[in-house]
């Protein structure tokens, strides 16, 4: 049985685990002066149970503490998913997202900086199939023609572009521009994509190109999205596809008109 001490208000309180060991060697006649630290203890302030806490997670394995904090990582960007799907990115906030995650506000933002960064997350997976495509396409192929050969063979999929809205009407104006900031937020990832492949010291040559991507991907999304809503799902992301090719096949010839 634990032993307890009275509180304040007459109710019976637990010891601290260390003060019963305390009282025990007290008994025995071992050193020990009997400290209770109840108090300190739930307010969340005593020592003796931070330094418990270090000690559990300096004592679990690795390998477990990576795998939960994948397991939280993905609950988040779930929750994050399934909220935009049903309210559309523009209600979107960290405190709904954690909510439903099952975590504390504070949990969120220590793995993501804000609402652009979880979704970016959700995206991350099917960019990087875009990624291995276009690093596997033939090393002597221009940028510009590698990023539409890769694009042709592993299309921009609806994990992107649908996912992450409800369906219907036209997101309203916050949720677009949430969505046209996410593309920004990848373009660090690109300038490594793209350094990879170009195997390039120039980096501007290597940051420039990525910015003139992203902005390709940004100004598709916008002429696109008033019209996707009318379109079935397959339609709607076969349209954007289409849209994006074109608008790369414009930017490798330089923007010049076609000749007849």
């Amino acid at each position: 049985m634990v032993p307890s001490v009275r509180s304040g208000g007459g109710g019976a309180l637990p010891l601290h685990p260390s003060s019963q060991r305390e009282d025990e060697r007290a008994a025995r006649g071992g050193p020990g002066k009997r400290e209770r630290c109840v108090p300190r203890h739930l307010a969340k302030s005593c020592t003796r149970c931070r330094s418990q806490r270090r000690l559990t997670a300096m004592s679990e394995p690795a390998g477990r503490r990576e795998l939960n904090k994948a397991r939280t990582r993905q609950a988040l960007v779930e929750a994050a998913r399934e909220l935009a799907r049903e309210h559309g990115l523009e209600d979107l906030t960290a405190e709904e997202i954690a909510a439903r995650a099952g975590v504390s506000r504070r949990t969120f933002f220590n793995y993501f900086p804000g609402i652009e960064g979880v979704v970016a997350a959700g995206l991350a997976e099917p960019l990087q199939r875009i990624a291995a495509e276009l690093l596997a396409r033939p090393g002597e192929e221009e940028p510009l023609t590698a990023i539409a050969a890769a694009l042709r063979e592993q299309p921009v999929p609806a994990e992107i572009l649908l996912d992450w809205a409800p369906p219907g009407p036209v997101p309203a104006a916050r949720g677009r521009e949430l969505h046209l900031r996410v593309w920004r937020h990848h373009e660090e990832w690109l300038v490594g994509v793209l350094r990879e492949r170009l195997g390039d010291d120039d980096e501007l040559r290597v940051r420039t190109l990525a910015a003139a991507v992203m902005a390709l991907f940004e100004v598709v999304q916008r002429s696109w999205l008033p019209t996707a809503a009318d379109l079935a799902p397959d339609e709607a992301v076969a349209s954007f596809n289409e849209a994006l090719l074109r608008a790369l096949a414009h930017a490798d010839a330089g923007w010049r008109r076609p000749t007849t």
